[in-house]
């Protein structure tokens, strides 16, 4: 090491930091899917969501979400019924849609008719 100058320790340096990471924590390779969302997801249910995410972190701040006297968990919980109902909501409106709108045509094949 003598004869190494600035660059050449560097270089050595960075060889043996990757291959002592390599050898701890080896490099794998993930595919991660994304999944289609539902058609009757909107632009409510994601700032639903976004405000219910947002209050759980507040909830669990203050304590476990299993002590309903804490006023953040009550109203987490409040907030998570109401996502809940407007999900249901939405599912509801659009599928009632939907199918009022296949009414004339009652034979025609839809994307939901898999097992036809």
């Amino acid at each position: 090491m003598q004869g190494l100058d600035v660059d050449a320790l560097a270089e050595l340096y960075d060889k043996t930091i990757s291959q002592l990471l390599d050898d701890q924590a080896p490099v794998q390779h993930v595919t991660c899917r994304r999944r289609p969302t539902s058609t009757w997801f909107d632009d409510d249910c994601r700032k639903a969501k976004r405000a219910l995410r947002s209050s759980e972190k507040v909830a669990r701040r203050a304590g476990p979400l299993s002590n309903i006297d804490l006023p953040a968990v009550t109203a987490w919980r409040v907030q998570r019924r109401q996502y809940f109902e407007l999900l249901r909501q939405k599912r509801a409106a659009f599928w009632s849609t939907r199918v009022d709108a296949e009414q004339p045509q009652p034979r025609r094949r839809g994307p939901w008719a898999v097992f036809r």
